[in-house]
């Protein structure tokens, strides 16, 4: 098994390793702390699992998840963050990803979650599987975040983050009009 652990904080990567090394002996672990990095380790590695924190210091993963996918196909991507797990994990997985954890689960979720994807399956919390079925996620639900398109929930999440409608226009290569309107 190789697994590449894409995180900006070292001291997550260096846990996750220890995890996947005491639980895996044969695994063979890549690390990686930013979207290049990424992107140089996906050129000259095939790894089998990549662990994703989504926000990453150079930008948000999920605007390189296509480009990931399709250098890598085999690859599965395991989404691991901070982020709302009821925003983001219908995302992911709608984009292919195998699976979403947020990293407030304990350790024996992540290896549960890890075993799911390695064999072939897609990986979803006990708090989303009422909503998943048939490999999908129903529609609807009582959340009104769910109706957002990501460039919404982006603009949203970049607000939150700090960031003023000209910067999230250049962040986004939008115009800031265009910002305001999904603000």
């Amino acid at each position: 098994m190789h697994v590449l652990i894409v995180d900006d904080h070292t001291i997550i990567r260096r846990g996750i390793r220890n995890l996947l090394t005491q639980r895996y002996p044969d695994v063979r672990v890549s690390d990686a702390g930013s979207i290049r990095e990424t992107r140089k380790i996906l050129n000259s590695e095939q790894p089998c699992l990549m662990i994703l924190d989504l926000l990453l210091s150079d930008g948000n993963a999920m605007d390189h998840l296509d480009e990931w996918r399709e250098l890598r196909p085999g690859t599965k991507v395991l989404v691991y963050s901070m982020t709302s797990e009821m925003l983001y994990a219908r995302r992911v997985i709608g984009l292919g990803c195998s699976g979403f954890l947020s990293k407030d689960t304990p350790e024996e979720e992540l290896i549960k979650a890890i075993n799911t994807i390695y064999h072939g399956q897609v990986y979803v919390s006990d708090t989303l599987a009422p909503y998943y079925r048939n490999g999908r996620f129903e529609e609807g639900g009582d959340d009104p975040f769910n109706q957002l398109s990501d460039r919404e929930i982006r603009v949203a999440q970049d607000i939150v983050s700090g960031f003023g409608i000209k910067e999230i226009s250049q962040r986004l290569n939008i115009s800031p009009s265009t910002v305001a309107t999904y603000k």
